[in-house]
């Protein structure tokens, strides 16, 4: 998900971190991830270089833990990516399904939807 704007107020809102944009993304990993490891992401956090990295996940397969639903509020740069690094874990695959209260549903590749103020 992209979103492309001309308006520096929207922008604005949409950016900075005191109106707290949730984010969501789907996140596919390399091999399974430990049950240990979900929890510290989850309930502590994993620090890194820039401070501690907390994102809520939730499985999107019972039958695997390679894929997540990754939530999260901040955004700092190659957050997730560099999250799931630290534990030794490499993102295979990394696609933004929401930002705020847009969410991309029922667009197919290459679509796109002019959001009207």
């Amino acid at each position: 998900m992209i979103l492309l704007t001309n308006d520096g107020d929207f922008a604005f809102q949409m950016t900075h971190p005191k109106f707290y944009k949730e984010k969501v993304y789907e996140v596919t990993l390399d091999r399974d991830l430990e049950p240990l490891h979900q929890q510290m992401i989850n309930d502590f956090g994993v620090q890194l270089e820039d401070g501690v990295s907390k994102l809520g996940l939730m499985r999107l397969n019972d039958d695997s833990r390679i894929s997540w639903r990754v939530t999260m509020s901040e955004g700092r740069n190659r957050q997730i990516r560099r999250t799931f690094a630290a534990l030794g874990y490499k993102v295979v695959a990394l696609h933004r399904i929401q930002f705020g209260k847009y969410q991309l549903t029922g667009l197919k590749t290459g679509e796109w939807l002019e959001i009207k103020p």
